[in-house]
C-alpha cells in the first residue's frame, strides 16, 4: 500500500518568498497552503485542517508576508 508523507521541501524561509504549496509554520502539525493567487497583491494562504485563512498570529500583511515558514510536499512511498 501506498503511505503519503508531508516532508520539508527546501529551507525555513519568509512567507513572501514561500513558493505556492504546502507549508509548516508553528508545531510539527501544523500544515498550511499558499496560493498563487493575490487580494491586493498579498497571497493568499489558508489552514489545511481547518480552510481558515492563515495569519500565524500576524495582524498585517507585511507582518504574515515576514514570517518564518518551511515548504513541504508530499511523497508517496510503498
Amino acid at each position: 500500500m501506498k503511505q503519503p508523507t508531508i516532508v520539508p521541501n527546501g529551507w525555513p524561509c519568509k512567507f513572501r518568498d514561500c513558493p505556492a504549496g504546502l507549508f509548516q509554520y508553528g508545531d510539527a502539525t501544523s500544515f498550511h497552503l499558499k496560493t498563487e493567487y493575490r487580494v491586493d497583491g498579498f497571497f493568499e494562504a489558508f489552514v489545511v485542517a481547518s480552510g481558515e485563512a492563515f495569519w500565524g498570529g500576524a495582524t498585517t500583511y507585511d507582518e504574515r508576508d515576514n514570517l518564518i515558514v518551511v515548504p513541504a510536499k508530499i511523497e508517496v512511498k510503498e
